[in-house]
């Protein structure tokens, strides 16, 4: 899997399980009787998203994919996502969740990439602090990789507020995203072995990242719906000063259709 293709798979899933879990609340939902709440959901749909690496030397791409989504009463899961509600007492929850890092390139992505080692994807496990009331959504998500890959952590604080009805959703949200100096050095630093006259050797420290995204979905029949995302992320200088990265932001646009059984 290039670059590109493994950093849009992260965002889209990212996005994706925030925009269709924040969208099946304890209320009526698109395919459910007025007044009754399914007790549980399956989706399945297709995306296309488009998405700009950070990574010196590569490209824009255009990727499709498919989307297989479970909404149960504590258990939820989105492609390489997990996540199970061990408490729900309005306004509060708390999940556990499980989620696969597809961050990482190989050397072959690009000239500027040439001599490094591969930076693999890894799995993470974590919790995730919920709050919704009227004025917004404040969900504070901290997970770990388990795989001992980059062996850091990464602490998301977002704030989101639902502007749609009650079949329509639309989500902005901003926030802030902590990254451990040991995930930052590994996926964007340069060791002393990788180093060139044209690649100094780099190593990072820990980041605080803003991050905005806007979610979009919309029922069209009593089955399908159309999403939309659109998903931004500021680079920090200790990220957009590494010699192998060429932008300091990544951002990426889905557009696809979801069928609810």
């Amino acid at each position: 899997m290039t670059t590109s293709s493994r950093s849009v798979w992260a965002v889209c899933l990212t996005l994706l399980v925030a925009g269709l879990t924040a969208s099946a609340p304890a209320q009526d939902g698109p395919g459910a009787p007025p007044g009754e709440a399914p007790s549980a959901m399956w989706m399945l749909g297709a995306g296309v998203g488009v998405f700009d690496s950070p990574y010196e030397g590569t490209d824009s791409q255009l990727i499709a994919f498919p989307l297989v989504t479970h909404i149960g009463e504590r258990f939820k899961f989105l492609m390489s996502t997990a996540t199970y509600a061990v408490m729900s007492r309005q306004p509060w929850s708390v999940d556990l969740l499980a989620e696969i890092r597809f961050g990482g390139y190989d050397a072959g992505d690009s000239d500027a990439l040439q001599g490094m080692d591969d930076r693999d994807m890894t799995l993470e496990l974590g919790a995730a602090l919920r709050h919704e009331a009227s004025w917004g959504i404040v969900t504070l998500k901290a997970q770990t990789d388990v795989l001992g890959k980059h062996g850091g952590q990464e602490l998301t604080l977002t704030y989101g507020i639902d502007l749609g009805g009650e079949y329509v959703l639309i989500l902005p949200e901003v926030g802030l995203k902590w990254k451990s100096r040991d995930l930052v050095d590994y996926y964007y630093g340069v060791e002393t072995g990788e180093a060139t006259a044209a690649r100094p050797a780099y190593s990072p420290g820990s980041t605080v990242d803003p991050v905005a995204s806007l979610t979009v979905q919309m029922p069209v029949s009593r089955h399908w719906s159309l999403f939309g995302l659109v998903g931004l992320e500021w680079l920090s200088d200790e990220i957009a000063d590494s010699p192998i990265v060429e932008d300091d932001y990544e951002i990426t646009t889905i557009v696809g259709v979801s069928y609810l059984f």
